[in-house]
């Protein structure tokens, strides 16, 4: 389970905000330790991703671990946004510091452009016991799938073809819940065995055209 896989990261937390409400939205820096954008931070050689450096006050550099992606100035499937677009095995990995990622916010738009086979968006966290992971992936076809770390969970469905909007809470009132909401609608929740808290080692990759035109994580440790 621990390889990330087909997604397209695509554009900018502020612009898609404002894209989607119309109302730019600055976002709140002081519990952000990750905000990747695609029109700021990106390093190319020839079109090829070679560096994404964070946007929030952190600056973690996310590198590929082999052939970068491909960066998309203009996508009209983003409206004319921005993208990183995955395929094959490319990823980006990063480390970001500090010590444990507990209570978490994840927020991405998104857009898987093909069936999926356990396909990453992101991954927070190392595997090995139920809570040590945050993420979330897309399996037998269009099934949402979380890795808490130790435990597979499937619930509902990621539709394809169009951007969608994802919250992923994690603690909260309930240190052991990951609460899901996909375009304002609460999916589901899940229950880890125990406490969510993870080292800050999120890794952003994917295999294959997927999307996504934000990703964002906040936390209160």
């Amino acid at each position: 389970m621990n390889r990330c896989s087909r997604l397209l990261i695509a554009a900018c937390l502020l612009r898609t905000v404002a894209f989607l409400t119309a109302q730019p939205v600055q976002p709140h820096l002081a519990d952000q330790f990750l905000w990747l954008r695609a029109d700021l931070g990106v390093t190319t050689t020839e079109g090829r991703v070679t560096a994404w450096t964070d946007q929030s006050p952190r600056g973690t550099v996310f590198t590929p671990s082999g052939v970068g992606p491909v960066a998309v100035a203009q996508s009209p499937d983003a409206g004319d946004q921005p993208v990183l677009r995955f395929a094959g095995s490319e990823q980006l990995n990063g480390s970001v510091p500090g010590n444990t990622l507990t209570e978490a916010t994840v927020f991405a738009v998104f857009n898987y452009t093909q069936p999926s086979n356990n396909d990453y968006l992101y991954a927070f966290g190392n595997s090995g016991s139920s809570g040590s992971q945050f993420t979330l992936s897309r399996d037998d076809g269009n099934i949402a799938y979380h890795y808490d770390g130790s435990r597979q969970n499937q619930f509902g469905t990621i539709p394809g073809s169009r951007f969608l909007i994802s919250i992923q809470e994690y603690g909260g009132e309930n240190p052991r819940v990951q609460k899901w909401t996909l375009d304002s609608r609460i999916i589901q929740s899940t229950v880890a065995t125990g406490d969510y808290g993870s080292t800050r080692e999120p890794c952003a990759s994917g295999i294959g055209p997927a999307g996504a035109t934000a990703l964002s994580v906040t936390s209160r440790s």
